[in-house]
């Protein structure tokens, strides 16, 4: 092995099978899995419906998708997909998505420690 390059053993399918089933086992990793999904469920609906909003704006505002990727440094296919919820955009994408159509997005993120 050359100096300074570190080998690295990737786990086997046999491993891995068995990492599965001990998580499987494992109440309170099953717990946090759940909540974990939960939570990445949620941002996808709000992005979702955000995603929504802008886009009945854009057409409101009768601003072409070719007019808006200009004035978002963006494709128009980008945003084309975005629209028909099959992106996944940055929250930066989103403001310039939003800027360009004169309004603005604020991100509020509330964390909440059980006790």
């Amino acid at each position: 092995m050359k100096r300074g390059i570190k080998s690295i053993r990737l786990p086997s399918a046999t491993d891995a099978d068995r990492i599965e089933q001990e998580c499987r086992n494992d109440p309170d990793l099953q717990r946090q899995t759940q909540e974990i999904t939960a939570a990445a469920a949620a941002t996808c609906r709000v992005f979702s419906g955000l995603v929504a909003e802008l886009k009945e704006l854009r057409e409101q505002s009768r601003v072409s998708l070719r007019d808006l990727a200009e004035k978002t440094g963006a494709t128009p296919g980008s945003l084309s997909l975005l629209e028909r919820g099959r992106g996944n955009p940055t929250v930066d994408t989103l403001r310039r998505y939003a800027a360009a159509l004169g309004c603005e997005i604020e991100v509020v993120a509330k964390v909440s420690v059980k006790s």
